[in-house]
């Protein structure tokens, strides 16, 4: 069996790309070095939660809980939630 060109580069891009990280633990990140990157990708302005998973590369559920910790030290306001969690607004609050 012959393969084409563009499915040996399917195939050398599955065995280059990381596994996707199931937990914290996974990203081999701090949860501080993470917390910074959100609020790094929030200073640029307000987003969703599936869109700041993007600019991060790591799964919402992941970031919920440091999301959610850093609304509690009042760095993030959470501006609406709807039925599905990766679909929260999130905007970073200017600290003076």
């Amino acid at each position: 069996m012959t393969t084409t060109f563009f499915e040996q580069e399917i195939a050398t891009a599955e065995l280059l790309a990381p596994p996707k990280p199931k937990d914290l633990e996974g990203t081999g990140l701090a949860p501080d070095t993470l917390a910074s990157l959100i609020l790094k990708v929030l200073h640029g302005g307000e987003s969703t939660g599936m869109r700041l998973a993007d600019n991060v590369s790591v799964p919402y559920s992941i970031l919920e809980p440091l999301v959610e910790k850093l609304r509690l030290e009042a760095l993030v306001e959470v501006k609406s939630l709807l039925d599905d969690s990766a679909k929260v607004e999130i905007e970073a609050i200017a600290v003076v």
